[in-house]
Parts: C-alpha cells; structure tokens; sequence
C-alpha cells in the first residue's frame, strides 16, 4: 500500500538578511526534529525513501530523520516541495512509492495544501500543520489526487509524548 508521511520542518531563525532559502533550524527546531523522529520510528514508520525541499530548513530536517532511520548519505531535495509549489505537481513528481513509503519535510502551506488536496482532491481545505508535525496518508492503490485516507495527523506535543513513553 503507498504511504505518503508529511513532515513539516522544525523552529526555525527568524526571517532576515540571509533571505528565507538560508533559514537554518534553531536548537529548538533540531531537538523538535529529533523528537518527532524517534516518535515516529516507535510507531513502525520505515520510509523507503525520504525527500525534502530544497529550503535549508528542510533539508537539516530531512537530515536529521534520515539518520533516524539510518538512510546514508543527503536526501534528495524536489523543488516541487518548496512553500509556494503547486501540490498537484508535486504528488505527481512523487512517482512510484517504494516498500515503507515516502517521507516528504517540507513547509507550510505546502504541506497543509498538498494534505488536503491527497485527501479532498482540493487544495484549498485549510488545514493547518503544526511544525515538526507528520501526517501519514496511505493510498489503496496508485496514489492519486483525491484517492488518500488519513491514518493519522501527530501535533509536535504528541509526538514528544509518544517519543518519552519510548525512553520510560
């Protein structure tokens, strides 16, 4: 069954002079990411390949999750992904989903719009998505726009406690 998890990057620098594409995750935002990380491998995600956009950001948080999963080496970055990204391109650039899914960190309001458009087949549902929030949406069959079920939708304060009961 093709799994699609969606995580949204963690804390973030504060928008400047370096402009948005060079935004680094703060501590907090890296520590968020970890959390998120562990809580999801505790729950039995083992995603076949993992992605990100192309945004700084992202990408540590790709980082960070891809050695939770131990993946070698830096994810691969689609710019299909970034903030502004029309989610009907980006679902399709997805191509074929390997055995234990694909695990996409990405930004708002992409994520949200890319969620709700699997879903709905709309993209304008106006979810919100949490950073260093995941969702996962299975596909009964190939994955298409408006064909995604919704298994779960993890804000950060439940993956930190799913995270915790693992260290209990």
């Amino acid at each position: 069954m093709p799994t699609l998890y969606l995580v949204r990057h963690g804390s973030a620098e504060p928008r400047g002079s370096l402009g948005d594409e060079k935004r680094r995750l703060t501590t907090d935002g890296r520590r968020e990411v970890a959390t998120a990380g562990a809580a999801l491998q505790r729950i039995g995600v083992a995603p076949g390949r993992i992605v990100s956009s192309p945004l700084l950001r992202a990408v540590e948080t790709a980082v960070i999750l891809a050695g939770k999963f131990g993946f070698k080496g830096a994810p691969e970055t689609l710019p299909e992904a970034l903030p502004d990204a029309d989610p009907a391109d980006f679902l399709r650039r997805l191509g074929n989903f390997p055995p234990g899914g694909i695990l996409v960190a990405g930004h708002m309001p992409h994520l949200a719009s890319s969620l709700s458009l699997a879903l709905t087949g709309s993209a304008s549902a106006g979810m919100g998505f949490p950073k260093a929030g995941a969702a996962r949406v299975d596909f009964g069959g190939a994955p298409r726009v408006g064909a995604g079920l919704l298994v779960w939708f993890l804000p950060p304060e439940v993956l930190e406690a799913i995270a915790a009961a693992g260290r209990r």
